[in-house]
């Protein structure tokens, strides 16, 4: 059976040059086009951007898949609900399958739509059995963890249990993204766990770890990871490095020791030794020291780590994040002294967040001085527990859930103690304000100006029409990249 998936994106999307980075590839997409392939059926990618879906239907006419399946956040959610109703009109033979977080979170709004079936929660397996009952004529019927319409009905199945064991299933499809990812030569990534313990009143894991029974934060075994990267560079014989894909490496440090140790002999035996990155989430009495000692001895070269606000109490009641600044800064010290790149992610514009919580942000980050880092202005997502409140305090503007608006490049929330004008300056001359004097200063007005220019529509599709030159492409990969502080 021929199985078309589509991934959304909201960033414009032409033939003619570079899509997607490395990292940016969607895992869970790789994972379920991988064990469909396993299966004896064939699969398909297919980029659905604002411009283009003249061209995705065109390309699908010639793929001529029996089953399409469509995966979005919350950003994006708008592009596969209105091309899987204009498919739908033109193809209502072909079943049309959605799922990804804002499908799980939202179940009822996306069954509603145009699609035939919604997964709630992970999808390897309800894929599986869907093809197969489809390939052999029958009706889809009683699988779990998929809504089914039935005409006027619909066919709610109960979930089936968290995957126990990872190493179960086959590696993720790396190929179907060939085409279409920038420099993959050189970076790489790999899933080396799932879920996340901790319960964040913005992410969309605090509600996706009851969505079934059994354990949702699980790591793989070492020896089925480091077979996964013998397999990276069987396809890349170029490689350098590799991303971990995990919410944290933390949590666990009999699986981080064993983990480093399987690294470690791995790259003894490497003329070139592979360089790793991970995220950590700091948490209060962790022994950092040991944890960053060894993931240096296994030749991790990077930590992200999430700092979100500077502010202690924006951290505590409003993030449901436990930790001090004294922890986070800590930690940057240890992986500053073992010789990891540290990259922080930054969140502004947040429900009950003042300038001054900002003003404490700002100030870490100078004490922090990371490498990277990532900032983004808040995006409440429909399903988690800071949405509910934004909605229960009418903090939702009018830009919210408006198709079109970038994530986390604008504010959507009218906040009485940080307006939105406030947000949008703070948001742009965060790099000014966080890195004058220990950044240099044309470095740094590069990158007010690429905020500035991020909070425009006007301005960002200009900007998108530049991105395919090589020479701007050159200069703002130079000029943003990230600089080794000094501790």
């Amino acid at each position: 059976m021929r199985i078309a998936f589509i991934y959304p994106i909201t960033a414009r999307f032409s033939k003619s040059r570079p899509k997607i980075a490395p990292l940016n590839v969607h895992i869970g997409i790789s994972y379920i086009s991988s064990i469909l392939k396993n299966n004896g059926h064939s699969t398909g990618l297919f980029i659905l951007a604002s411009d283009n879906q003249g061209d995705v239907k065109i390309a699908l006419d010639e793929f001529a898949p029996q089953l399409v399946c469509f995966t979005a956040v919350s950003t994006t959610y708008y592009l596969i609900k209105d091309f899987a109703r204009i498919y739908k009109n033109a193809h209502p033979d072909i079943f049309l399958l959605a799922g990804g977080c804002h499908v799980s979170l939202n179940p009822e709004e996306a069954i509603a739509d145009s699609f035939d079936a919604i997964c709630i929660g992970e999808g390897e397996f309800p894929a599986v059995e869907l093809a197969s009952q489809m390939e052999r004529g029958i009706v889809p019927s009683n699988i779990q963890n998929l809504w089914i319409k039935r005409g006027n009905d619909v066919e709610k199945n109960p979930s089936r249990p968290f995957i126990e064991n990872l190493d179960d299933l086959p590696f993720p499809d790396r190929q179907m993204w060939r085409k279409l990812i920038r420099n993959p030569a050189t970076t790489s990534f790999v899933l080396i766990g799932r879920g996340c313990p901790f319960r964040c009143t913005y992410c969309c894991n605090e509600k996706l770890a009851h969505l079934a029974e059994g354990r949702y934060h699980r790591f793989r075994s070492p020896n089925n990871i480091l077979e996964e990267i013998k397999d990276c560079i069987k396809e890349q014989p170029d490689i350098k490095e590799i991303y971990f894909e995990t919410e944290t490496i933390g949590t666990d440090m009999t699986f981080v020791k064993q983990l480093c140790s399987s690294l470690e002999q791995f790259n003894r035996e490497r003329e070139h030794p592979l360089a790793f990155s991970v995220n950590l989430r700091v948490t209060p009495h962790m022994d950092h020291q040991s944890l960053l000692q060894a993931l240096h001895q296994a030749n991790f070269k990077g930590i992200h780590i999430g700092l979100e606000s500077g502010s202690n109490r924006v951290r505590r009641e409003i993030l449901n994040r436990i930790y001090s600044n004294d922890d986070i800064m800590q930690a940057v010290t240890f992986a500053k002294k073992f010789g990891l790149r540290v990259h922080l992610y930054i969140l502004l514009g947040l429900p009950g967040e003042t300038l001054q919580d900002f003003q404490q942000t700002i100030d870490i980050t100078r004490i922090c001085r990371p490498d990277s880092y990532q900032l983004g202005i808040f995006y409440p997502y429909p399903g988690t527990t800071l949405y509910r409140i934004c909605n229960e305090r009418n903090l939702l503007s009018k830009r919210f859930n408006t198709p079109g608006v970038h994530e986390r490049e604008e504010p959507v929330l009218d906040l009485p103690d940080f307006p939105r004008a406030q947000v949008i300056h703070s948001y742009i001359w965060f790099e000014y304000n966080a890195f004058k004097g220990i950044r240099p200063l044309y470095r740094i007005l590069v990158k007010v100006f690429l905020r500035m220019a991020s909070t425009s529509p006007v301005s960002r599709r200009f900007i998108n029409l530049l991105a395919g030159i090589p020479l701007i492409v050159y200069l703002k990969n130079k000029l943003t990249e990230p600089l080794k502080m000094n501790s």
